[in-house]
């Protein structure tokens, strides 16, 4: 190498050695943006924290669903069967906890999470069939659905995501359809119906927004994900059952982050997989048990505004946080 260096003009170095440099700046550049595959045996995203374990105590859960994350990185965690919500900071510390009032439908049994652009919360409660929409300080709003198969109402909510202009989309896992609200729950559409081609769903199982108000629905017994527009046609899908790249096992949850990649909870394969907004793979992570970085059926993911992922590790009753590998090494070095 260096004697074929000094073989060289000085002119066919120096363009030799600009070339080196920008290639070298370019995959620092696909590094940084999530565009490289981790090779084996690395990880595109490094654990960085985790709490909880199975109980009813402050700071533990019993199946947790959701997360969603506010824009001052607050956690909210759906503590599904202690029938009620967990609030903490980013690091995990306890913040506060609240549920709601017994029906004569049914417990306060919240399943699914939303914070929109304003910090408030969305709830999906799966015995009452409706959605409540609470202020960041934890105060009841308003609340819409009941149990049925007609407009606004619901036989098995499951999901909730709200777009920028504060539009409700709520899945409905027995219904295989998506309904569209006003934040104060009015009715605005409904598209979706039983079956495997574009459009229809069975087990339509979470639902996400990007910042261009494209739907993305994880369509978990098809094992795939369709992407919609806000009116509900169809644009795009990608996924089939398998543990490969790009392959699905009854996802569940969905998340996206600010630059619209895609972030999938594979359930049934203990991983999380990311894909650009076009389906391409990028990356995956995780696999089954219960170490750091391990799964027991995750079930919910949420992505913060500085790209660190919070996955609702079902299974394990914990919520675990992580951070992309590149940005975690450059932060270890300064």
């Amino acid at each position: 190498m260096t004697s074929m260096m000094q073989e060289m003009d000085p002119m066919k170095r120096s363009r030799w050695l600009l070339a080196v440099v920008a290639f070298a700046l370019l995959l620092l550049v696909w590094a940084g943006q999530g565009w490289l595959v981790a090779g084996e045996g690395a990880s595109p995203y490094v654990f960085v924290s985790g709490w909880g374990s199975e109980g009813s105590e402050a700071g533990q859960f019993e199946f947790p669903e959701g997360p969603a994350v506010d824009s001052q990185g607050n956690v909210y965690v759906a503590d599904s069967f202690n029938f009620r919500i967990q609030k903490f900071d980013s690091e995990g510390i306890f913040v506060a906890q609240w549920s709601g009032q017994q029906s004569e439908e049914g417990p306060w049994h919240p399943v699914a999470l939303a914070v929109d652009e304003d910090d408030y919360l969305y709830v999906v409660l799966l015995e009452q069939r409706r959605v409540q929409r609470f202020s960041p300080e934890g105060d009841l709003l308003t609340e819409w659905g009941a149990e049925g198969t007609g407009d606004g109402e619901f036989l098995y909510p499951i999901a909730v995501a709200v777009d920028k202009k504060g539009f409700a989309y709520v899945a409905d896992l027995h219904l295989d359809r998506i309904q569209k609200f006003t934040k104060r729950g009015r009715f605005l559409r409904v598209w979706g119906e039983e079956g495997a081609n574009p459009g229809q769903f069975r087990g339509p199982g979470g639902i996400a927004v990007d910042s261009e108000g494209f739907i993305y629905v994880v369509d978990s017994e098809n094992n795939r994900v369709q992407k919609l527009t806000s009116q509900g046609t169809f644009v795009a899908e990608w996924g089939s059952r398998g543990s490969g790249p790009g392959e699905l096992i009854e996802p569940h949850g969905i998340a996206i982050d600010e630059q619209n990649f895609v972030f999938v909870a594979d359930a049934g394969n203990h991983r999380i997989q990311k894909f650009t907004s076009d389906g391409e793979f990028v990356a995956e992570w995780g696999t089954e048990g219960a170490a750091e970085g391990h799964f027991n059926y995750p079930s919910g993911v949420a992505v913060d505004k500085d790209g660190n992922v919070y996955v609702a590790d079902n299974g394990n009753h914990r919520i675990q946080k992580f951070a992309p590998a590149v940005r975690s090494q450059a932060e270890s070095e300064t």
